[in-house]
């Protein structure tokens, strides 16, 4: 659920980004015609690839087994990284 609401906040965020940049460039359609429009892929957008991304992430979690390197380990154990710690620091 932490994964899904960070992700969707950023995803809300490049949403405003895009809609600031179009509100400086003019175009030609209908604004009530646009506004609905743009909503609609606005929210398919924002709520639909953070739902993506996090099915994946559980799906992952859940079928792979667990000696594999892909595996995310969510909630394994404790601390500032939200996957399992060896996938966290494979830099070190």
């Amino acid at each position: 659920m932490t994964q899904y609401s960070l992700l969707a906040v950023f995803f809300w965020l490049n949403v405003l980004c895009f809609d600031i940049r179009e509100t400086f460039v003019k175009e030609k359609l209908p604004s009530e015609l646009k506004s609905k429009k743009k909503f609609k892929f606005y929210c398919l957008y924002a709520w639909g690839c953070p739902l993506l991304v996090s099915v994946v992430t559980i799906l992952a979690d859940t079928i792979l087994e667990d000696e594999m390197h892909w595996k995310p380990g969510l909630g394994k154990q404790e601390g500032v990284c939200w996957f399992q710690k060896n996938n966290c620091d494979s830099g070190k």
